[in-house]
């Protein structure tokens, strides 16, 4: 799978296919989406959106996975990591294999852990 993507002061995030030049999805924010991650090693989407809001999205077929909430203001800023599932990483953060961080203009970080193998 070849897809590119591009977010949108327009509310949305769209993947397009860079083989066929089609618009394989298109994925609905209550806010402009400002900030996107594509994920390691699997086929998601982490977006930003001034709807206070962090998503996690199938790339695939723009189905929505997973939103995370808890800003009260804008949310700028993300960063999408996988933390594995080594023994590490279980020892530490039981049940999460990936981490998201996000900035808001709430003047916090928030840290938001999950499995991406159970969304």
């Amino acid at each position: 799978m070849t897809t590119g993507t591009n977010e949108g002061m327009d509310k949305t995030l769209k993947v397009w296919d860079t083989v066929s030049g089609g618009l394989r999805s298109t994925c609905f924010h209550g806010g402009s989406v400002v900030s996107l991650k594509w994920h390691s090693t699997m086929p998601v989407i982490c977006t930003a959106a001034l709807d206070n809001s962090v998503r996690l999205w199938d790339a695939r077929n723009g189905a929505l996975l997973k939103e995370f909430t808890g800003h009260r203001d804008l949310v700028t800023s993300i960063d999408l990591m996988s933390i594995g599932r080594g023994v590490e990483a279980t020892v530490l953060l039981p049940g999460a294999t990936d981490v998201i961080v996000s900035v808001s203009d709430d003047n916090t970080a928030k840290v938001f852990l999950f499995d991406i193998h159970n969304l």
